[in-house]
């Protein structure tokens, strides 16, 4: 055999090989798709990109092919495996400071964040406009008799800031100006606000109020700000609220592997050695729950409590994740009613200030959409409003209530 004759050969075998390889994955991927197709990828928090349907004009114009491709690419075969594979190549071997968006340090998963230049100008535009907000937030409240509360909550790259890499971007100035920004308008405008980040330094600043490996508070730095807002609300008012004090509740660590939000972006490829608590009133408090304005009352708990102790478990077992409207009572008509808003960062909040109140509304306004902030105080005519935001949303427009 000639050699341009073997040449040919190899040539058509590598031909062959390739896009039996391609059909192959192909056809495996559609087999895993139709056996088990997914939407949602629990690693990336994310939903995953559907089948599009093909029309003349997206064919066309080529976008039927982009879409395809993304398609594709969010549902090939093995696809969680080849991820996490890369994931442990770039930490393990090649040892990158940054993978998959997570800064990795000895204990701390923190996020990555752009390099930035902060502008004062937008920043302090932004702190007028909510401000303004938040002052007719307080206005119709106190018109209907409660006392506004505006607080402040560190998020997780905030509390961690001095934990990043001295090349990488912490946010420290743009924390710095926005906070400073808002916090002095809402002072002009005589809005009562806690800026818990502050009083977590008083604390002592201590590692078990923020999580290291996800964006939120634990269970205990709920519960120092919970007792912060509290006390703050005795000393302004004569509503002698209740506090949940130590010795009155019991701290209980859950031995299930705690998955944060960070933890999830790195595929399994780091420990599970952080727990989730719970706090429970040592004397028992009966109470009855609504969710979503369901005529029929839920399950009376504030934690979903996981199968077993091997059972993994998120932030989301507080308040059972994300609620749009949150009501429970406790038949305690002698107490004061609490509205809360915010977003995720009142779950753990929530699941020990209903001890204090005969009533509890929360909302949260990422699926919240019957009524505006202040028509809803209006009609539950509460004795106190509380607005929790974490630093990352302070200027954020959105989801506010208005």
């Amino acid at each position: 055999m000639n050699r341009k004759k073997f040449s040919n050969i190899c040539s058509a075998f590598m031909i062959i090989g390739f896009f039996g390889f391609v059909f192959g994955l192909f056809a495996l991927s559609a087999y895993e798709n139709i056996t088990d197709y997914s939407t949602y990828s629990y690693y990336e928090n994310r939903n995953l990109t559907m089948l599009p349907e093909p029309d003349t004009d997206s064919v066309l114009d080529g976008s039927f092919f982009s879409k395809l491709e993304n398609w594709y690419k969010d549902h090939v075969a093995k696809r969680n495996g080849v991820l996490s594979y890369d994931t442990f190549l770039n930490m393990n071997i090649l040892r990158r400071p940054v993978v998959n968006g997570i800064v990795i340090t000895d204990d701390i998963l923190l996020p990555y964040n752009k390099p930035e230049t902060v502008n004062k100008d937008e920043i302090d535009n932004l702190a007028q406009i909510m401000s303004n907000r938040l002052r007719g937030h307080a206005d119709k409240a106190e018109s209907c008799g409660a006392e506004f509360y505006y607080v402040a909550v560190p998020c997780q790259y905030v509390y961690y800031e001095d934990q990043y890499p001295w090349y990488l971007n912490s946010r420290a100035e743009y924390t710095k100006a926005s906070s400073e920004a808002l916090f002095g308008k809402l002072e002009e405008k005589n809005i009562s606000y806690i800026d818990m980040n502050e009083e977590f330094k008083k604390l002592g600043h201590l590692p078990e109020f923020s999580s290291a490996v996800d964006n939120h508070y634990g269970i205990v730095g709920a519960y120092e700000t919970y007792r912060t807002v509290m006390e703050r609300i005795n000393e302004d008012t004569d509503l002698n609220i209740d506090i949940l004090e130590d010795g009155e509740y019991t701290l209980t660590e859950l031995p299930n592997p705690y998955i944060g939000s960070r933890t999830r972006k790195l595929l399994g490829q780091w420990r599970y050695d952080e727990r989730l608590s719970i706090i429970t009133p040592n004397e028992e408090i009966p109470f009855t729950r609504w969710n979503y304005g369901n005529e029929q009352p839920s399950a009376s708990t504030v934690y979903v409590m996981p199968e077993n102790e091997e059972s993994r478990i998120m932030y989301g077992m507080y308040m059972g994740d994300d609620c749009s409207i949150t009501r429970i009572e406790t038949e305690r008509p002698e107490l004061p009613t609490v509205l809360i808003y915010g977003d995720s960062f009142t779950n753990a909040f929530e699941c020990i200030v209903w001890n204090s109140f005969d009533t509890m509304y929360s909302l949260d306004f990422r699926y919240y959409t019957e009524m505006p902030l202040d028509d809803f105080i209006e009609k539950v005519s509460p004795d106190v409003v509380i607005c929790i935001r974490d630093y990352e949303a302070l200027l954020n427009l959105e989801y506010n209530g208005c």
